[in-house]
């Protein structure tokens, strides 16, 4: 009888981030797997994206300061999905990062949305973010601008 070796299928970053969720935070994936599945995305963009899932805040931040506008200097709709995302994250560090990123070079058709994202988080527990979002709407009501960070 042959030795049939059985191959292990892989397990992509996504796959194995979404074992590691809470059934409430599975839809956070859905921005990851389409990424995972969009063939004009780098592989470097999509493992950024893939490690936005990371339990660690720390690697969150990391990642949203890679996706920073000011580095990336392209417009990308699922990057934008996720960024916003990451807006509502557990982590104080992390939801600062992605308040940044859309105060530091957001396309113009996302104002309605960045500046609902800022008035949610004006009043956030956290004081670097509660900061960072009061400057952003100050600042709109004051001179319509809202990429201010």
């Amino acid at each position: 009888m042959k030795n049939k070796s059985r191959s292990t299928p892989t397990v992509s970053p996504v796959d194995d981030a979404v074992c590691r969720l809470e059934p409430d935070k599975v839809a956070e994936v859905s921005i990851a797997a389409q990424c995972q599945s969009d063939a004009n995305l780098s592989s470097e963009f999509k493992e950024f994206i893939s490690r936005t899932l990371d339990p660690d805040p720390r690697v969150r931040k990391q990642m949203l300061k890679e996706m920073c506008p000011c580095r990336v200097r392209a417009d990308i709709d699922l990057m934008w999905a996720r960024i916003i995302e990451l807006t509502s994250d557990e982590s104080d560090i992390v939801r600062d990062q992605a308040l940044h990123a859309l105060g530091d070079g957001s396309p113009r058709a996302m104002e309605a949305t960045v500046m609902e994202i800022a008035e949610r988080l004006y009043n956030d527990p956290s004081d670097a973010v509660r900061s960072k979002a009061r400057r952003m709407v100050n600042a709109y009501r004051r001179t319509g601008k809202w990429n201010v960070l």
